[in-house]
C-alpha cells in the first residue's frame, strides 16, 4: 500500500499533491474531536476499529467519551505496531545509517539546502546536522511531524497515548504489523525512492 502511495504521488505536479493533502487534513481535523473514526462490527464477537493520525496534537491525542467506551468494553488492544518497551528501542535502533555515513552522502545538493531553509522556518537553531545520522526515509517521516513534534514537546502520539491508557487498563495488547513488517517497508525503498519520498 505504501509504494502505491509513494508511485502515486511520484505521478502528479507538487500543487496537486499540495491541494490533495490539504483536502484530506482538513477532513480529518473538522470531523475528529467531534465524532471519531470508530467502527463497531457485531457478531460472536464485538470488534472496534478506531482510526488514528500520528500527531502530538492535544485536539488529536485527547480520547473522545466513545472511545474510552470501546477501550471499557474490550479485552485486547491491537495497535498497527506493538509499542512496548523493548518494540520502541528496536525502531529507535532502525533509523540510524550504517557505518560512518551521513546524509550528506545521499542527498543531492539542492534537496539539503531546501530542507535547511525549511528547517530554518520551523526554528532558527534547526539544521541537517541534526538529522545527519538518520536514514533518509526517516528524515522524510521527521520532517511532515516536526513542527508538531516542536509544538508540544514531550506530548506521544495517539497510538502511544492509546496504548498507555490499554496497559493501565489490564489489556492485553499486541501489534497487527510486526516492527521488522513496517521497517522492511522502508528499508527496502531504493535511494532513489527515499529521496523523492
Amino acid at each position: 500500500m505504501f509504494l502505491m502511495v509513494m508511485k502515486f504521488f511520484e505521478n502528479i505536479s507538487i500543487g496537486s499533491k499540495s491541494n490533495i493533502l490539504l483536502i484530506v487534513l482538513l477532513a480529518c481535523h473538522s470531523t475528529l474531536y467531534a465524532h471519531p473514526f470508530l467502527w463497531k462490527a457485531t457478531g460472536d464477537n464485538n470488534f472496534y476499529l478506531l482510526g488514528t493520525i500520528h500527531l502530538p496534537d492535544p485536539r488529536v491525542t485527547e480520547i473522545p467519551d466513545e472511545v474510552e467506551q470501546a477501550l471499557k468494553e474490550s479485552a485486547s488492544f491491537y495497535a498497527e505496531l506493538d509499542l512496548s518497551e523493548s518494540n520502541a528501542m528496536m525502531i529507535k535502533q532502525s533509523m540510524w545509517l550504517p557505518g560512518k555515513n551521513t546524509l550528506h552522502d545521499y542527498l543531492p545538493s539542492e534537496l539539503k539546502d531546501d530542507i535547511g531553509e525549511y528547517l530554518k522556518q520551523i526554528n532558527p537553531a534547526l539544521n541537517v546536522e541534526f538529522f545527519a545520522e538518520q536514514k533518509i526515509w526517516v528524515l522524510a517521516i521527521t520532517l511532515t511531524v516536526l513542527e508538531q513534534q516542536l509544538k508540544y514537546p514531550g506530548q506521544a502520539a495517539l497510538d502511544a497515548v492509546l496504548f498507555d491508557r490499554v496497559i493501565a487498563m489490564g489489556l492485553s495488547t499486541g501489534g497487527l504489523e510486526t516492527i521488522e513488517e513496517q521497517l522492511t517497508v522502508f528499508d527496502s525503498m531504493t535511494e532513489n525512492q527515499q529521496i523523492t519520498f
